[in-house]
C-alpha cells in the first residue's frame, strides 16, 4: 500500500503517526469476506453486549423489523403505479427549514401529493420534534417512505440525551471494530426510535489525501482493510436492529484535497490502485451474503475509470459495469446530494436528476424543486432517455428496501421507546469508551523513524507519565481555546464542558482566527504564565476548502512555544488537538500532540479524566 504522496505534509504515513492506542485482543467472528484477501471483520462479543446491559430487554425487541411478504409487496406495489407515481419513489426530497413540530408546506406537499418515496432530515432539531414531524409525514404517505438521515455520528447532538459519537477516524483509532459495532447498534436503537430507517452512514471512503477538507476524520482511516471492517462491523450490527445503512461514497472520496461540496473532485491513481485502495471497501463490502442496504454515489471524476470529466453519479461504466456488474451488488444505489456544487454549477437540474438514474442510480437526492425532478424522470421515460425497464427496475429497487426495513408491516415503533431513550443518557457509555479507548499520543514527527512502531503499552505509559504530570493539580494552568470554526454551539459547548472540568485559572477563546492585534495581546497575556494548556478544535466546514490551522493559529503557537523553550523558563505548554488528526504534522518541529478526533462531549470527558491522571 502505498504512503501518503504529500511527504512535505507527512514524512511518514498517517496510520503510524495517528496510531490508536488501546488495541485489545478479540473474540467471536462476523461473516468473513470471501476471496477478497480481507481478514475477517471479528468482534469480542462479550465486550459489545456489555455496553448494552443497562437497555431493558422488552425495548429492545420492539427493533425486531418483519421482513415477511416483502418481495411480494413490492410486486404487488409496482403492478399498480403510474408512471409519474413510479417516478416519485426515485426522489428522496429534503424536509427543508426545521421549525419545531411544523412539516414544511412543500415537504407536505412532495409526500401526500406527488408520493416521493423518502424524505432526508435535518440533523440539528429536537429529537420529540422529529419523531411529531416523522409521524406525520408517514401517516401523509400514501407508500411507506424513507426517512433518511446524515448520523454518520450517532442521532444525538451535545444537547439531548440520544448519544453524540466520536467521530469514524476516532472509532478506526481503537484498532477494535468491537466499537465500530457498538456504534452501529446505538445508532439503529436511537435512530428508529426517532422514525429514521435509511441511514446515510457508514462512510466507508479511504482517506488517502491528508489535505482531504471533506472526508478526513469522517473515514474510519488511511488503511483499505482497516476502513473495510470497522465499516463493515458498523453496518451489519446496525442493519441487525432493522436500521437501512448507506455505504458512502462510491467509487471513493478520500484521495482528493477538493470539496464536492463547491466543486468537481477528480481522483487519481490507476485502476489497479483505485482496486486497492478507494474501491476496496466498498468491494469487500458488495460481495458479502447480506451486503448494505445501499452505496452513495459521489461526485468525483475518476479518470481511470472514465476518460472524460465526468462525475461518477453520473456515470453508466462506474454505476452499471462497475458497480453492478463487476461487483455484483444489486441494493439500491442513492446519488449524493444533487445540489452541491460539484453538479450544481455545471448542470441543470434536468441533467442532475435523469442522468444519475440513466447510469444506474435508483434514487435521487434532495433536488431543490421534488415536483420539477418528477417531471424531469417522466419526460424523459417518455423520450427513453430513461428505459421503462431502467425505471422500473429503480423503482422495485427503492420497494424492497422499505420492505427490507419492515415498513410495509410497520411504519414506525412505538412512541414510549423514545420516552424511555430520552429519559436518560443511555447509549453515552457506549460514546465514552470509544472515546477513551481512542485517544492518541502523537510524538515529535521528525523523531519517528519511517520503520518504527510505537506498542500500545508504551503510549499508555506515555500519557499517564508525560502529560498528566505536565499538569501539576496544584497549580490550575490557563487554557487557551483555538477554533477554525466560527460561531459553533457543538464547540461552545465543548469548551465550557472543558472548562468546568479542567478549572483553569484564566481562558481565553479565539474563533475562527487570530488577527495581528489579538495574537500579540494573547502573547503578552500568555507570556507571564507558567502553565499553558492550548485546545486546538480542528473542525471540518462544508466549503472552506481546507481542514485545519489558519495562519494566525500558526503564528500565535510558535510564539508561545517560543517562549516555553527559553532555558530555565519553567514553562509547561501542553497542546491537546481535537478533530483534524493531519495538522498535528504542519505544527512547528519537536511538538508533541495529545489527539481526539472530534469536539464530542464524550472526547471532552475523556481529555479532561488524561489531564487529571485518570
Amino acid at each position: 500500500m502505498r504512503e501518503t504522496r504529500n511527504v512535505a505534509l507527512l514524512r511518514v504515513p498517517v496510520s503510524r503517526i495517528v496510531a490508536g492506542i488501546g488495541v485489545i485482543a478479540l473474540v467471536g467472528c462476523v461473516e468473513p469476506v470471501e476471496s477478497m484477501g480481507l481478514q475477517p471483520v471479528v468482534t469480542d462479543a462479550l465486550h459489545l453486549e456489555r455496553m448494552f446491559a443497562h437497555y431493558p430487554a422488552d425495548m429492545l425487541g420492539a427493533y425486531r423489523a418483519d421482513t415477511s411478504g416483502s418481495a411480494a409487496w413490492a410486486d404487488s406495489v409496482l403492478a399498480t403505479l403510474s408512471l409519474s407515481e413510479k417516478a416519485a419513489q426515485l426522489v428522496v426530497a429534503d424536509f427543508g427549514r426545521a421549525d419545531g413540530q411544523t412539516v414544511p408546506r412543500a415537504t407536505m406537499r412532495a409526500v401526500a401529493d406527488l408520493g416521493v418515496g423518502g424524505v432526508l432530515l435535518p440533523r440539528v432539531m429536537d429529537p420529540l420534534d422529529v419523531r411529531s414531524v416523522v409521524e406525520s409525514l408517514q401517516q401523509s404517505a400514501p407508500i411507506p417512505l424513507l426517512i433518511a438521515a446524515d448520523f454518520e455520528r450517532g442521532a444525538g447532538r451535545f444537547s439531548s440525551n440520544l448519544t453524540e459519537l466520536p467521530s469514524n477516524m476516532a472509532i478506526g483509532a481503537t484498532g477494535d471494530t468491537t466499537y465500530a459495532s457498538a456504534a452501529g447498534r446505538l445508532t439503529a436503537i436511537e435512530s428508529r426510535a426517532l422514525g429514521v430507517n435509511l441511514l446515510f452512514a457508514p462512510v466507508a471512503d479511504v482517506n488517502s489525501d491528508p489535505r482531504n477538507p471533506i472526508i478526513n476524520t469522517r473515514a474510519y482511516g488511511d488503511q483499505p482493510d482497516d476502513v473495510a471492517a470497522h465499516a463493515i462491523a458498523f453496518s451489519d450490527e446496525a442493519e441487525r436492529w432493522g436500521l437501512l445503512t448507506t455505504f458512502k461514497h462510491f467509487p471513493g472520496h478520500g484521495d482528493t484535497a477538493t470539496d464536492t461540496h463547491t466543486a468537481l473532485a477528480t481522483v487519481p491513481g490507476t485502476r489497479d490502485e483505485l482496486d486497492a485502495e478507494g474501491l476496496w471497501p466498498f468491494a469487500a463490502a458488495s460481495r458479502r451474503a447480506a451486503p448494505p442496504a445501499a452505496f452513495m454515489t459521489a461526485h468525483v471524476w475518476v479518470p481511470a475509470l472514465d476518460r472524460e470529466p465526468l462525475p461518477a453519479t453520473f456515470s453508466r461504466h462506474v454505476l452499471h459495469d462497475i458497480l453492478r456488474g463487476q461487483m455484483g451488488y444489486d441494493g439500491l444505489v442513492v446519488t449524493d446530494d444533487i445540489r452541491m456544487g460539484a453538479l450544481s454549477a455545471a448542470y441543470s437540474l434536468d441533467e442532475r436528476v435523469v442522468n444519475p438514474i440513466a447510469a444506474g442510480a435508483d434514487v435521487v437526492l434532495t433536488p431543490e424543486d421534488a415536483a420539477a425532478a418528477v417531471t424531469a424522470i417522466v419526460r424523459a421515460v417518455q423520450a427513453s432517455r430513461i428505459p421503462l425497464q431502467r425505471l422500473d427496475e429503480a423503482v422495485r429497487r427503492v420497494l424492497v428496501a422499505k420492505g427490507r426495513a419492515g415498513l410495509h408491516r410497520q411504519r414506525l415503533i412505538e412512541r414510549p421507546v423514545l420516552e424511555m431513550l430520552l429519559a436518560e443518557p443511555r447509549g453515552q457509555r457506549v460514546a465514552d469508551s470509544i472515546a477513551v479507548a481512542a485517544l492518541t499520543w502523537v510524538p515529535p514527527v521528525d523523531a519517528i523513524a519511517d520503520d518504527e512502531t510505537v506498542s500500545d503499552a508504551a503510549l499508555r505509559n506515555v500519557i499517564a507519565r508525560d502529560v498528566a504530570a505536565r499538569i501539576d493539580s496544584t497549580r490550575r494552568p490557563v487554557l487557551l481555546h483555538l477554533a477554525n470554526y466560527q460561531a459553533s454551539e457543538s464547540i461552545a459547548a465543548a469548551m465550557d464542558s472543558l472548562e468546568a472540568r479542567v478549572q483553569p485559572t484564566k481562558s481565553y477563546r479565539s474563533m475562527p482566527d487570530v488577527t495581528d492585534a489579538e495574537r500579540l495581546r494573547l502573547q503578552r497575556a500568555l507570556g507571564e504564565e507558567q502553565d499553558v494548556l492550548v485546545v486546538l478544535y480542528m473542525r471540518l466546514q462544508s466549503g472552506r476548502g481546507a481542514a485545519g490551522l489558519f495562519e494566525g493559529h500558526r503564528k500565535l503557537l510558535s510564539a508561545l512555544l517560543s517562549s516555553a523553550r527559553q532555558p530555565d523558563s519553567g514553562k509547561s505548554l501542553t497542546i491537546i488537538m481535537l478533530g483534524d488528526p493531519y495538522t498535528a504534522a504542519t505544527l512547528p518541529e519537536g511538538v508533541e500532540v495529545l489527539l481526539g478526533y472530534d469536539q464530542s462531549v464524550a472526547t471532552i470527558h475523556a481529555i479532561a479524566d488524561v489531564l487529571h491522571g485518570r
